[in-house]
């Protein structure tokens, strides 16, 4: 007897009729028929009585369809286990925060790519908001985050810090400055584009004890510098993020010092274990950081 009988017997259990069973799993009457007789001779009890509602199971019926319905539920578990292995074998889904890939460029991603033709590799970038239910329905292998997120949710790994900058116009009282901290910020209006910016901005704001004056936000603009150009506002956002400034140009980046540490990180779901793939692509990312002297 194999689990293929077994599923016959199940399906005769629900049914409770031999054409009704044969017609739900595309077999003839007697097929199924058969079948049954000769899980009955191998047990050597009778699993059926014949009445006018159809098959009724009898005491050693029932005791049978629990042990099946056991043995049946485990099989698929184990099936799926092996199709979830086989997943993580030759797929991986990489999120990020919106502004990583400018940071990082898309070279890793690609050589990745390019060394793993096998993997299917499907990388995009979302708010935090976006990331963290893809991370938490398990449709994501892994993020890669700098905003906040919870600990208490998710496994972070910081492995890219990230340098603080601000762009502004050159006229702007604060453009002589060395460096900026976070008191510059207050009562300032702030332009602040993309979350991979403004959420770390944000919480740095919050522990001085004041909310920023966000004059502007947009998520999906990338270029800052038009909206900055002429004003006495500021764009608080990271090296690698910022466009390039011309030495003619109006304006200028001043660095950002903080005691925060910001840095790129790689989350997963809280308890969930990290795949031989997703190892495999975090340490082709930071030996592509370190060659290229990202790191």
């Amino acid at each position: 007897m194999d689990t293929s009988d077994m599923k016959v017997f199940s399906v005769l259990c629900s049914s409770k009729s031999i054409s009704r069973a044969a017609e739900s799993l595309f077999m003839s009457q007697q097929g199924v028929s058969n079948l049954l007789q000769r899980i009955e001779r191998e047990l050597g009890v009778e699993l059926f009585t014949r009445s006018r509602n159809g098959l009724e199971l009898t005491k050693y019926g029932e005791v049978f369809q629990k042990y099946v319905e056991v043995i049946l539920g485990e099989y698929n578990a184990m099936q799926n286990n092996m199709e979830q292995i086989k997943k993580e074998d030759t797929r991986l889904f990489v999120t990020m925060d919106l502004g990583i890939l400018a940071i990082l460029t898309s070279k890793p991603f690609l050589e990745f790519r390019a060394n793993h033709p096998d993997v299917e590799f499907i990388m995009q970038e979302h708010t935090p908001k976006t990331n963290e239910r893809l991370l938490d329905e398990g449709a994501a292998d892994m993020c890669l985050a700098l905003a906040p997120y919870s600990t208490e949710m998710f496994d972070i790994t910081p492995f890219y810090q990230v340098h603080g900058a601000v762009l502004m116009d050159k006229k702007n009282k604060l453009a002589q400055r060395g460096a900026l901290y976070v008191e510059d910020l207050k009562n300032k209006p702030i332009l602040a584009f993309g979350s991979v910016a403004y959420y770390p901005y944000l919480r740095a704001c919050r522990k001085a004890g004041f909310e920023p004056n966000m004059a502007v936000s947009a998520i999906e603009l990338q270029d800052p510098r038009p909206y900055v150009r002429g004003t006495d506002g500021l764009c608080p956002s990271f090296y690698g993020l910022l466009p390039q400034i011309d030495e003619g140009d109006s304006l200028v980046v001043i660095p950002f010092e903080t005691d925060l540490l910001w840095s790129i990180c790689t989350m997963m779901k809280r308890g969930r274990k990290q795949s031989a793939l997703c190892k495999l692509f975090v340490r082709e990312l930071v030996e592509f950081c370190m060659a290229n002297k990202i790191i």
